[in-house]
């Protein structure tokens, strides 16, 4: 259970995507039920093995207020996916239901125990009140809240990517067992240099999807230090997300569109190529 389609999401929903393939490739069947975060997206399709059905959270129309769409679609995606989830629960019961948080949980916990399935819950990181200040802040709030259903014991268990994340659950009062498990990454593809004009040698480069948390726009404002003394000096943002259209006002509002090229989503390859063209890569965060 994953709010948003892995196709479509970030660093969390890749995971998700890469580590389904590699099951799927070791002979299990999966199922992923996700938010359709993109219109476009067809209710039921499989990829690499894995069968993929989209909920539809809102209208199509309301796809252009890209912000609202962002968030409302994981917001309503733990209601209604409750109806999938009981149906394949019901037709096909499977072994396990996995519980993605990212940020908000479904409604697996409770409607898995109906079946007598155990559900496993997935955890990218512990939130206290600086939450409220990473995110905006009704999300924030949300987050601090559904972070309580992980001491209630409904899951089985609660997968983290890192030592410091059991320990912080562990503190908070989650009893379950915990199990460290952290993200990895293929490097083989990054590790052979594209060819040399495959991309633009950008002097800084951020690869991030464009939301609040991220930090772009504090990136932005230190951009705008830096032309000053170093007016030569660019800076690609390669990604989307509901923040683009504010972050594109505030560079031209600083007059920094002769320093700042913002590139959209870019496919796996150019990734590359932008990486290993540029001379500083950046990730800002809050």
């Amino acid at each position: 259970m994953n709010n948003t389609d892995p196709t479509d999401g970030g660093g969390g929903d890749q995971r998700i995507l890469d580590e389904a393939k590699e099951l799927a490739k070791r002979g299990y069947d999966l199922t992923i039920v996700a938010g359709r975060t993109d219109p476009s997206l067809p209710s039921t399709r499989t990829v690499n093995g894995i069968h993929i059905r989209t909920v539809k959270c809102l209208p199509d129309l309301l796809a252009g207020f890209d912000t609202l769409y962002f968030y409302f679609v994981r917001m309503l995606f733990p209601l209604l996916s409750a109806p999938k989830l009981i149906g394949e629960c019901r037709i096909d019961p499977p072994d396990l239901v996995v519980d993605d948080f990212t940020p908000h949980p479904s409604l697996a916990s409770l409607l898995s125990r109906l079946f007598s399935i155990p559900v496993i819950a997935i955890v990218h990181e512990y939130h206290n009140r600086t939450a409220l200040e990473k995110f905006p802040f009704v999300i924030g709030v949300i987050q601090l809240g559904v972070q309580n259903i992980l001491r209630t014991n409904l899951y089985d268990g609660v997968i983290v990517p890192r030592q410091s994340t059991k320990e912080q659950l562990r503190d908070y009062g989650v009893s379950v067992p915990i199990y460290d498990v952290p993200n990895g990454i293929d490097v083989t593809p990054y590790e052979e240099p594209p060819d040399a004009s495959a991309a633009t040698g950008y002097d800084l480069l951020v690869v991030s999807r464009l939301v609040y948390r991220k930090g772009i726009d504090q990136l932005i404002d230190a951009m705008e230090l830096v032309a000053k003394s170093q007016p030569d000096v660019r800076l690609g943002i390669a990604g989307d997300g509901p923040q683009r259209e504010e972050l594109q006002q505030q560079v031209a509002s600083r007059g920094l569109e002769d320093s700042i090229e913002f590139l959209g989503y870019v496919p796996e390859k150019e990734k590359i190529a932008l990486l290993h063209a540029a001379d500083i890569f950046v990730l800002p965060s809050r």
